[in-house]
């Protein structure tokens, strides 16, 4: 495990302990009869989350970039944080938008959203049943109607006395169809007893699991993406500024990360060696790999766009696939333009941390 997924892993703990507070504010939202935006809006303001997010993300960012600008230089700690916070990273997109565009809530809301459509909207499933066109002059039984009302009633269990009391109720209103003059068919009761199954599946301890599904799955990896890719970027930027103000450094050679999961353009970095002193290679979204300063040059020479073709077409076409993509896997003459189109990128112009966050600068 190298510095960066060590630094990755403590973002992420450190993250996950704010998402209770955000769940607690969202089910007590939710059970004072906000709708799931408000109720999700207002859980991620109430616990502070983009703010806290924002301090925790900043301050392992500029760990980050410690672990790149190495023992010689040092950064200004009273700067780095609104540099980092305003810097553009990946795909142009800066700290602060990354983290206040909304993609956690996003998620949140899209969980829930399917849940109630789903699992547990008796309310809607109620007015559907109410309208049905081939039933135009049938009612809801009085039976279901007060089921419904205590599933969303604040203290109330599916496996309470009172609840499970008026679930036989409801089911017993559905065999005395005929008794009340309605027509008896076997739509109508498939259709009653489906909303008394989703009333039950409605119970509070559900949206719970909703909940903690949409922060362990989505939010937890909108989270890690955001951090894999700012502490390689700013790593990368501060690499760059300390080969540039190192007079005996030459170039740098990339170095995957040992959980490098499948090949990509990071394996092509890595395996056609040299980078020389002005250049960069731009990461991709998630990429944990890192860097070693070169000092003196390699006998097989630097990266050319010709070395990198040639590697591309010794690979196996599966591989090819996962650099150029499948479109451009196939022909030699395509594979430069597959590099472009998945974002590969070798710049003469490498970005690097601006002298004015690092000490006597």
């Amino acid at each position: 495990m190298n510095e960066l997924q060590k630094l990755h892993a403590k973002q992420m703990r450190d993250a996950e302990k704010l998402y209770p507070p955000v769940i607690s504010a969202i089910l007590e939202n939710l059970e004072d009869g906000d709708s799931v935006a408000v109720a999700v809006n207002k859980g991620f303001k109430s616990a502070s989350y983009e703010a806290e997010l924002s301090d925790i993300t900043v301050g392992n960012t500029i760990s980050a970039s410690g672990f790149g600008l190495g023992e010689q230089l040092t950064l200004n700690l009273n700067l780095a944080p609104d540099y980092y916070l305003f810097t553009h990273f990946a795909n142009g997109v800066n700290l602060s938008d990354t983290i206040h565009r909304g993609e956690a809530q996003k998620a949140v809301k899209g969980v829930l959203n399917d849940y109630f459509k789903f699992k547990g909207n008796a309310q809607e499933l109620t007015k559907k049943l109410t309208n049905i066109n081939k039933f135009p002059n049938v009612d809801i039984p009085k039976e279901l109607s007060e089921l419904v009302r205590l599933s969303r009633g604040v203290g109330i269990t599916k496996d309470s006395r009172v609840f499970q009391s008026q679930v036989n109720k409801a089911y017993a209103s559905i065999r005395k169809l005929d008794a009340r003059k309605v027509t008896q068919t076997r739509d109508l009761k498939a259709a009653y007893t489906k909303l008394i199954d989703t009333v039950q599946s409605g119970a509070p301890a559900q949206i719970d699991k909703a909940l903690d599904y949409a922060f362990n799955k989505k939010v937890n990896y909108i989270n890690s993406s955001i951090a894999r890719t700012e502490f390689k970027r700013a790593y990368d930027m501060s690499i760059n500024r300390q080969i540039e103000e190192d007079s005996l450094a030459v170039g740098f050679v990339w170095v995957l990360s040992p959980a490098h999961p499948r090949i990509d353009y990071c394996d092509l970095l890595a395996d056609i060696g040299f980078f020389k002193k002005g250049t960069d290679a731009d990461s991709h979204v998630n990429c944990l790999c890192s860097k070693i300063i070169v000092y003196e040059m390699p006998k097989g020479g630097s990266y050319t766009k010709e070395k990198a073709i040639n590697y591309i077409d010794g690979l196996s076409e599966r591989d090819r696939k996962s650099i150029v993509g499948a479109k451009h896997s196939k022909y030699k003459k395509d594979y430069e333009k597959g590099l472009d189109k998945n974002g590969f990128n070798i710049t003469k112009s490498p970005r690097m941390t601006s002298k004015s966050v690092i000490n006597n600068n």
